[in-house]
């Protein structure tokens, strides 16, 4: 609607990729969208003018990562990515807490980060410092959102099936993962369940 042409989303997930083109398709929207790492999207040297990442770039080696973003962005081009990190570490999350054993079991991904410092995504020291050190990059910025998400047993349920983590597991093993969860919801929240959301939102350009 703004005028962005060429307009590239890089999804390596098929079942998502294909949502993605139905829909724009849909929407009257002339979008291309890749069905392929970010790292082996063969995109075009400085042709754009913004990139974008959401909730995603744990998934990209971000010194590979960020060196392929600095090359097919234009000197002075927009860089940004954030995520949605549920619960925050300085607050009490009693939903968390009471669904942590449940939980416990679940393989770490790489959104968890280095044991000994933050997660990946708050982790404001060493994303800066990604940045800083591909020396393409300046006005290097972070911010921190932060807002209250409410949610029904049912929908509890199935934000959980959305996570990685979850996702993988087996299909027996993950329906009785969710329906502990959904009952945690129902029976100890009342059905209704606050979690603190945090997002983290990291701002960069292309240096000339």
């Amino acid at each position: 609607a703004k005028g962005a042409n060429p307009l590239v989303a890089v999804e390596p997930d098929e079942r998502l990729s294909d949502y993605l083109r139905s829909r724009m398709r849909r929407a009257g929207r002339d979008v291309d969208v890749r069905s392929v790492g970010f790292e082996d999207a063969s995109l075009p040297d400085a042709c754009f003018d913004l990139a974008v990442s959401a909730t995603a770039f744990h998934w990209v080696d971000p010194e590979v990562g960020l060196r392929e973003v600095a090359r097919v962005l234009r000197p002075g081009a927009a860089w940004s990515m954030w995520w949605t990190v549920f619960g925050d570490p300085e607050r009490p999350d009693p939903f968390h807490e009471a669904t942590i054993d449940l939980l416990q079991r679940l393989r770490d991904g790489p959104s968890t980060g280095v044991s000994w410092r933050a997660p990946f995504a708050l982790d404001r020291e060493q994303r800066c410092r990604d940045m800083e050190r591909t020396g393409a990059f300046e006005e290097i910025g972070f911010e921190c959102l932060s807002w209250t998400l409410e949610l029904t047993a049912d929908r509890v349920r199935a934000l959980y099936g959305t996570f990685s983590s979850v996702a993988a597991l087996p299909r027996d093993r993950r329906e009785l993962l969710l329906d502990g969860i959904h009952d945690v919801a129902q029976r100890e929240f009342g059905g209704r369940v606050e979690r603190r959301v945090l997002t983290p939102v990291y701002t960069a350009r292309r240096r000339p």
